[in-house]
């Protein structure tokens, strides 16, 4: 729903070695984990209050939990999937420069232009993305986008052309 939850730690076992950026506090004999770049007294406030600071702060730390809690392979199954839609601006922030070529062309293939012109808030930072990526299939798929939609959004128009300037570089 966008927001955000809190849960009793009871209702999980915990499976991972990277609890080093987490404070372990007890209440009621119960452990309560929050991640340390969270864990101010006036974050939650802050967040509902629309404190910029807070927001960042939490997309940190969502990026920084996905780095560490998966490979790039599930980051991958997870962004081409429906289930996760709504996570795929920070899989992508998580996804940065680890791809290869071939994660570059099954992220291509599943993001075709149909679907792109469906999740218009999705396109920028999947093209800014690829546009760290310098090969034959990024350029043509910048060409292919930028032929069918050159105009429509400044940013993007920026990013597409800044990539053909400096291709060959």
């Amino acid at each position: 729903m966008g927001t955000l939850s809190i849960y009793e730690a009871t209702d999980f076992t915990i499976i991972s070695d990277c609890l080093n950026d987490y404070e372990i506090l007890q209440n009621d004999n119960i452990d309560e984990f929050v991640h340390k770049g969270v864990s101010c007294v006036t974050f939650y406030e802050d967040y509902y209050n629309d404190i910029i600071d807070a927001k960042v702060r939490l997309e940190s730390v969502q990026i920084e939990i996905y780095r560490c809690e998966c490979s790039k392979d599930e980051l991958i199954i997870f962004l081409c999937s429906n289930i996760y839609s709504n996570e795929n601006y920070i899989l992508l922030k998580a996804l940065s420069e680890q791809l290869n070529e071939f994660d570059i062309e099954a992220l291509i293939s599943y993001f075709n232009s149909e679907f792109l012109s469906q999740n218009v808030d999705f396109v920028e930072e999947f093209l800014h993305l690829l546009s760290k990526y310098k090969n034959e299939n990024v350029y043509q798929y910048f060409l292919d986008y930028f032929s069918a939609h050159v105009g429509e959004n400044q940013n993007i128009d920026q990013i597409i052309s800044t990539y053909f300037d400096e291709y060959y570089l």
